[in-house]
């Protein structure tokens, strides 16, 4: 087996890639530590390349340092993109701008981020358009599962903020798992605006469509795999 490298600044991770196939292909490790890895002996290089441990971006080597990235094979039947929006860590301004993207998908235009950088904007995350109703859009992207009450609560202000400006209605958009029942009971909080929910499988179905693989790749770092190859030639 060898190892080839990819050269970086100093002082940043470098990437080094196998020349034979792997669970995982890819490595990351510090410029620091690179002597060492590559001093890393056959036997144990194929423990690591062996591993049948779930595909966790934090697992690494306590030997050597290595850390498997994002070339490692996907959880199946959607799961992957699943977890991956469930364990947002990408912050707020990357999950409006995702929205955003889903918004597209879903038939809606004029989409108008407020500050997705940061700033007041009164509780409404962007504005947008659908068949000539205009729409003001809420995201809530913790990170892990949160409960219900949680969620109820920012939609409840979010609604309330939606009330004062001159929006016919509210689009909510999470990373949460909601039933059917919560979904209606979110529905039913201000019965005078018209709500469009967009929960965790909603979310994740429309980013596993062939139409948003590059959205999906740009904002959850996920390949596309021969399956979806062949649903986007076909």
């Amino acid at each position: 087996m060898r190892l080839r490298s990819e050269k970086r600044e100093p002082g940043r991770s470098v990437r080094l890639r196998s020349t034979v196939g792997a669970r995982w292909p890819e490595f990351l490790i510090s410029s620091s530590s690179l002597a060492s890895a590559l001093a890393v002996d056959r036997k144990h290089m194929s423990q690591i390349m062996n591993s049948t441990a779930p595909p966790l971006r934090a697992r690494h080597c306590l030997m050597c340092g290595y850390r498997p990235v994002w070339g490692m094979a996907k959880r199946s039947e959607g799961r992957e993109t699943w977890h991956r929006l469930l364990e947002w860590d990408k912050g707020q301004a990357a999950s409006e701008r995702l929205a955003g993207h889903v918004l597209r998908l879903e038939g809606f235009e004029s989409i108008d981020p407020s500050h997705p950088l940061g700033g007041p904007d009164g509780g409404k995350d962007f504005f947008a358009v659908r068949n000539g109703k205009k729409w003001t859009g809420a995201v809530f992207f913790p990170r892990g599962r949160k409960s219900f009450s949680q969620t109820r609560s920012k939609f409840t202000s979010d609604t309330e903020r939606s009330l004062k400006g001159n929006s016919e209605g509210l689009i909510f958009i999470t990373n949460q798992e909601l039933t059917i029942g919560e979904r209606e009971a979110l529905a039913q909080i201000n019965p005078l605006v018209s709500v469009e929910i967009f929960h965790l499988e909603r979310i994740a179905s429309l980013l596993d469509s062939p139409a948003a693989y590059g959205i999906r790749l740009e904002f959850l770092e996920i390949e596309m795999t021969k399956e979806d190859q062949i649903s986007f030639f076909h």
